[in-house]
């Protein structure tokens, strides 16, 4: 059996944003935090990205080649930046896509906010998650799914 695990984190290039800060938390067994991937951003722009105001991505997997299975956990802390508060938060499953993709699945066995189960729902074909917040995520908090 062999682990796989992936971090990724998505930031624009036109950001006005005033420094990189080291504000995620990691999930169990994880050590990569928002401080590490400010290592990786060109010198010049460590001071002007905070990436604590994008959504972050950590994904913890192990695959099983024998079987060609895949089990993992992803946690997405994600901000809002809108002026309004967010009562759901919607993902697209692409494995599910098998039009697209041909013969992929991906199964969801629970969803939380933070430590707490959340209700959620697959809309037919499984290819959209939808996680509702209980309250409603407000202007300027973040939350982690």
């Amino acid at each position: 059996m062999v682990a796989l695990v992936v971090v990724l984190s998505v930031v624009p290039h036109s950001v006005s944003a005033s420094h990189c800060t080291p504000t995620d938390v990691a999930m169990p067994g994880m050590t990569v935090g928002v401080d590490e991937q400010c290592q990786v951003l060109r010198p010049d722009l460590r001071e002007e990205i905070d990436l604590s105001a994008f959504a972050s991505y950590r994904i913890s997997a192990t695959i099983d080649l024998e079987a060609a299975a895949l089990r993992g956990e992803q946690r997405v802390t994600l901000p809002n930046p809108a002026d309004r508060p967010l009562d759901r938060v919607v993902f697209r499953l692409l494995p599910n896509a098998n039009t697209i993709y041909g013969g992929g699945s991906l199964t969801i066995e629970g969803v939380t906010r933070g430590e707490d189960p959340a209700s959620w729902s697959l809309w037919p074909g499984g290819t959209v998650l939808t996680v509702s917040l209980d309250p409603a995520l407000q202007p300027g908090e973040s939350v982690a799914i």
